[in-house]
């Protein structure tokens, strides 16, 4: 990981540690989830894109860098012809 634990900022945005950073991540990860399930038992088609960058993805806790902005439109590009696909 880019930040230890422990780390702290003294930027006004970030949350106090980088362990509450990552929890917070987490939590919003699992919403994300859940609420795909929801839409999914609904009828709804969507689908959850996992995104697995490099801690050199980011140019903090939260932003990323051009080239991390680009990984994770390719994420999503590969998402939406895979969707594509399967429709035809």
């Amino acid at each position: 990981p880019r930040f230890a634990p422990t780390d702290t900022s003294d930027r006004s945005y970030w949350l106090p540690t980088a362990a509450m950073t990552q929890a917070y991540r987490d939590e919003l990860d699992q919403r994300m989830r859940h609420l795909i399930q929801q839409l999914q038992a609904r009828g709804q088609q969507v689908s959850y894109v996992p995104h697995h960058l490099q801690p050199s993805a980011f140019l903090d806790d939260a932003h990323l860098t051009p080239q991390g902005n680009r990984e994770m439109a390719e994420d999503f590009a590969r998402s939406v012809l895979s969707l594509l696909s399967a429709r035809d």
